[in-house]
Order: C-alpha cells, then structure tokens, then sequence
C-alpha cells in the first residue's frame, strides 16, 4: 500500500498483514528436521523471558546496523511496535551489530535557498573502523560544522544528535552507543525496548541448532547457499567450496579487528566441527556472527512476521530459497516498511511545472515559469533581429543582451547549471537522520504508519 504523507513522501508497506498463529508456525517447519522444530520453540521462549513477555504470543521483529536512522528505517520500526500492539503480540528488535560500516558523518543540507544547496558535514572520530560496530570502541562526534544556512529543524537536530551520542559514549562499544543514542532520540514515537544482538544469536537453542545443521554437512549448505543466489546474484558473494574446504555463512569476530571468514575442514568428522563452532559461538563474548542472510533466516524462524526496509525485502527471497532447500523450512511471513521523507529545501527543479529549469533560468534569469522569455530577453532579442546580418550593430546587439543577461545572474545570484542540478539532487535527498526533520513531520509519518497497520491488519481479518 502507497500513502500520500507530507513533503511530497510515500509511505510503502506491501504485504503488511497480522502475525501468524502459533499453528501456521507448526505448518511452516512441518518439513524441517526435528531438531531445528525444537530449537524454534526454545528459542522463543529465550527470546523473551528475559524480558517478561510472553512467549506464546506473536512475535513480530525488525532489525538495523547501528546507523543514524533516517525517517525510511523509523518507519520500519514505527509500523513493527504498532503491529505488535495490534496483535497483542510482542516487538523483537535486532541490533545489526557485527556488521562493518562507518557510523558518522552526521551530513546536514546548507544553503541560502534551494538553487544553492550544499551537503555540509559533522565528522565522527572512529577508531578501528574495519572492524565491527559490536566490537569496536565508541565513536567521538566532533562539534566544529557551520551550521549558518542551516533549517532551524537542522540546527536543532544535529544538537540533538551529538548530545546522545555523547551520553552513550561509555556504552562499551559503538553498536551499543548508537542503539542507545536512537532509543532516546526516537523514544517520542517508539517505544523502547532491548535490542537482541546479532552478535549474541548464535548462542541461543536455534543459533546452535543451525551452527550443527552447518558442521554436520557444509557443502550442503554452502551449495544450496549458493544455488540460491541464481535468485539475486547481489543478495552476497558465494561461498566457496572445493575438495578440501567448505566456506560457511558465519564471520568470526573479535575486539578492534577485522571480521575473518569461516572455513571449515571437510576431512573432520561433524562431532569435531561441531565442537568448534559450538564453543566459539558460547564464548564470552561471542567469536562467531551469522551473515546477513543466515541472520534473517535464523530470526525469521522463530518470529511470525517480519518487517523489512528496501534492500532485505528484495536480498530475503534468497534466504527463503535457500532455507527452504537447505532444511525444508518456509519462513515467517515479511513486509516492506519504508518511507521518503523530505526536508522542506525547496521544490526539486522540474517539479509541478512551478519551478524554471536551471538551463533556461542561466540564460534568461527573468524567464517566466511557462517557459516565455522575460520582457528583457525579447527586447535584446527584437534589437538583435532587426540590425542587418553580420553588422556591426547587430554585434553590438548580441554582445549588448549577454551583458544584461550577465548582470541579471549577478543581480539574482543565478547558479551555474551543473550547481542548480546539485542543489536539486542536494533537495531531493530521503536520507537525512531523522532528528533533522521538524517532531510534526514524524508525527505525521508515525500517524501513517499506524493507519497503514490498521488497514492491512483489517484486511487479513475474516
């Protein structure tokens, strides 16, 4: 479903339904090995009892890197706890955290007006940034940006940001610190609740049940791992395989270094691989990480819905083809979740005919929005056209309405084509953390999100 929003932004959920009964769970693994029936079951319950919930009803999960979410991740987020509150049902949220990306810069837009935009930026101090965000040590935000020409909302938004991000500089690592600096930039529309670790997941009954279906046969899932792909060949890179050695869908990790692929000896005997991967994956903390789509995979089983942003709706259906062929489980349903949201930078050029192609106001800073030339244009061009053909007044004329036209870009601080192009783009940007946006924006966005949970939710109803 596609919802107009404010600004011009489209809210998308396709797909979006209630969560499954507790029976559909039992349908979908009918064909899985007994093994991974219970590890589902263990593992619901261990998802939640930590945290009091319970553990037979839906559950219904989201997940993110620690990133500075922009309002298209918020939704994700903001249509997972309302969807759960509608299905009386219980939010899990999993923190992406043996992920390896860079956390900062904060980018903010600038400019005087929206033909003369630029990206400014606050650069954020990053030790070990090869390695990843759950074993890294927090991030330092520097606060040195010029915010002159900024939106009020901007101003106010990148303060905020800095200020969380500091209050959780001692959070232990940088996933944490920035998990916890969205939780208190975001808790006016979400709810807060403890993320579940990626990095942590492998230690729970259904993350061990696959690291066994993994050590008992790594060619098997490897190859069916691989033959999935033929789906989306960008989902991930294949694993390799060859007579000796089996690449499996796990990272190991560890403090402040680079993640290291998984290779495991196809001469061993299964107990053997087993042991290995059982024991890195209880240490304290965790040496083994799945891999994006083994993640999906692992939560998606145990889960009755699950809600996506852009790129995991599209990667997942690899995942299902590879579950499926690799263990005879279907998994839980998905959705996609996102929105595109815009600063108020000015209409993008072209938009709604209300605005002067950049080109044509280049060389004719008058020009009217239909298109006509302004009144100074037309009377450069009459005198030009009335002077004899290769005159000396003609020249004149000619070089007369260049030096009008010249002072006109000057006078009206015309930008230079190839500027107005990236001013437009600078404009048309959805990317923008969302505490850069004005509360009523989000309001509206949150307002969206809700109505388009209700209305998918009634739709599935008998």
């Amino acid at each position: 479903m596609i919802s107009d929003m404010p600004g011009g932004s489209l809210l998308t959920t396709d797909g979006l339904a209630s969560p499954a009964r507790g029976d559909e769970i039992a349908v979908r693994l009918a064909q899985a090995p007994s093994a991974i029936r219970r590890a589902v079951a263990e593992a619901r319950a261990e998802f939640l009892a930590p945290r009091g919930d319970d553990p037979f009803g839906p559950l219904v999960a989201t997940g993110h890197q620690a990133t500075l979410w922009h309002p298209g991740i918020l939704a994700k987020y903001l249509a997972s706890s309302r969807l759960a509150e509608t299905a009386g049902g219980t939010e899990i949220r999993l923190l992406v955290d043996q992920d390896v990306h860079p956390i900062g810069p904060l980018l903010l837009p600038r400019g005087r007006d929206a033909s003369a935009l630029e990206v400014a930026s606050i650069p954020f101090d990053e030790p070990h940034r090869d390695a990843p965000t759950g074993r890294r040590p927090s991030v330092i935000a520097r606060r040195d940006a010029d915010l002159r020409d900024c939106l009020p909302s901007v101003v106010r938004g990148a303060g905020e940001v800095l200020a969380a991000i500091t209050t959780h500089a001692d959070a232990g690592d940088a996933a944490s610190q920035v998990s916890g600096a969205i939780a208190d930039l975001a808790a006016a529309w979400i709810p807060r609740r403890e993320p579940i670790r990626a990095s942590t997941i492998l230690a729970t009954p259904i993350g061990l049940a696959l690291l066994d279906a993994i050590a008992d046969d790594p060619a098997a899932a490897a190859g069916s791992f691989n033959a999935a792909l033929a789906l989306d060949p960008r989902a991930a890179r294949p694993l390799a395989i060859d007579e000796a050695r089996v690449e499996a869908p796990l990272w190991r990790i560890s403090a402040s270094r680079p993640r290291e692929r998984v290779i495991l000896d196809r001469a061993a005997t299964p107990s053997a691989r087993r042991g290995l991967l059982r024991a890195e994956a209880l240490a304290v903390p965790s040496l083994l990480a799945p891999r994006g789509l083994l993640l999906t995979g692992l939560v998606r089983l145990v889960v009755d819905h699950f809600i996506h942003g852009r790129g995991g709706w599209r990667y997942d259906r690899v995942t299902e083809r590879w579950f499926e062929s690799w263990l005879g489980a279907r998994l839980a349903p998905i959705s996609l979740v996102t929105a595109d949201l815009r600063l108020p930078l000015g209409e993008a050029e072209g938009g709604e005919g209300n605005v002067v192609p950049s080109r044509r106001r280049w060389h004719d800073p008058f020009a009217a929005i239909d298109g006509s030339p302004s009144e100074t244009k037309r009377s450069c061009l009459a005198r030009i056209d009335g002077a004899p053909r290769r005159s000396p007044a003609r020249r004149r004329a000619y070089l007369a309405m260049h030096e009008a036209i010249d002072r006109e870009r000057r006078d009206r601080s015309v930008p230079e084509p190839r500027e107005a192009t990236r001013s437009a783009q600078i404009a048309a940007r959805r990317d923008w953390a969302f505490p850069l946006h004005e509360p009523s924006a989000i309001d509206s966005l949150a307002e969206a999100c809700a109505s388009a949970v209700s209305e998918a939710v009634s739709r599935r109803q008998p």
